[in-house]
């Protein structure tokens, strides 16, 4: 099937530098040989597929995925990553947005993950975003990403599904709109499956059925807004609802939080150390992590 899609788009597949797995083999019994223009194609138990690690067992990679992440945010900040030099708040949060995130979750929406998988990503995240807040680490968690505007891991991830799911119903005839139609039409919403999933993620964000998308699918131009809105509105909704809750952060205005905005105490600091180390005192008395020592 390979050898026939590269011959129709014209391109090359090496056989000495291709190789095949069985993923999560139900019996130890050897699968067959795999033959490609008349050479064989080894058997491996974990390769590399356009930037995407797999195994046998189809997981994810969590502690590539973060040293990937750690070493992205160390080219781009140099001394401004511990928070007291170089950069300012803004620019660093920018740069963890838009370089940082989607190389650290590049194809995790179209691999298996679990909740566990998710939790060392989303500790590396929060520790990373308090470090170059220069904010302690008992600092709210809340805190450290409405601040800057960022969005949890998992809000990030709900995206990129979301826009998997968009374009395959995007391409009606093709295998993956098949599959749609089958999934939607047999599996239940409590279903541990793909398009599942897809049902309880745009219930979630209050955004249109699986089938109303896949009966009418708006412009590209529309989804995306309506897309990033749902969540963003969702993420900021959450974000009020716990600094409401925590006695600590009552100095922070939950009515000027927004999804890609940093808070004002960051968006007006100048690129100086003086004006770096006033934003991180303001940003401690805010969390309610400043030491204050009453006088005698």
């Amino acid at each position: 099937m390979n050898l026939m899609l590269s011959r129709r788009h014209r391109y090359d597949i090496n056989p000495s530098k291709s190789s095949c797995i069985r993923v999560n083999p139900k019996s130890p019994n050897p699968c067959p040989d795999f033959i490609l223009e008349g050479s064989r194609i080894p058997l491996d138990t974990s390769t590399t597929h356009l930037g995407v690690y797999r195994n046998t067992k189809c997981k994810v990679n969590t502690k590539d995925k973060i040293e990937l992440g750690r070493r992205t945010a160390y080219s781009l900040m140099g001394t401004g990553f511990n928070g007291k030099n170089g950069l300012k708040q803004y620019v660093k949060a920018r740069l963890w947005s838009t370089f940082v995130v989607p190389r650290m979750l590049y194809a995790l929406d179209v691999l298996p993950y679990s909740q566990a998988d998710l939790k060392p990503l989303e500790a590396f995240q929060l520790k990373t975003l308090k470090q170059v807040q220069h904010l302690a680490d008992r600092t709210s968690n809340v805190a450290a990403l409405a601040l800057l505007g960022i969005l949890p891991i998992r809000a990030q991830l709900h995206k990129h599904t979301l826009n998997m799911y968009y374009s395959i119903i995007q391409t009606p005839g093709t295998v993956g709109y098949k599959v749609a139609e089958r999934q939607l039409a047999m599996k239940l919403p409590t279903d541990h499956s793909f398009f599942s999933s897809i049902r309880r993620l745009l219930h979630t964000y209050n955004l249109p059925t699986a089938y109303q998308l896949l009966e009418s699918p708006p412009s590209k131009e529309m989804w995306k807004a309506k897309l990033n809105s749902a969540v963003d509105r969702h993420t900021v909704a959450t974000w009020q609802e716990d600094i409401q809750e925590k006695p600590s952060l009552r100095y922070i205005n939950t009515d000027a939080l927004s999804v890609g905005k940093t808070h004002n105490m960051y968006t007006y600091v100048r690129p100086n150390r003086i004006d770096i180390l006033r934003a991180e005192t303001k940003a401690k008395l805010l969390t309610g992590t400043y030491p204050v020592h009453p006088t005698s």
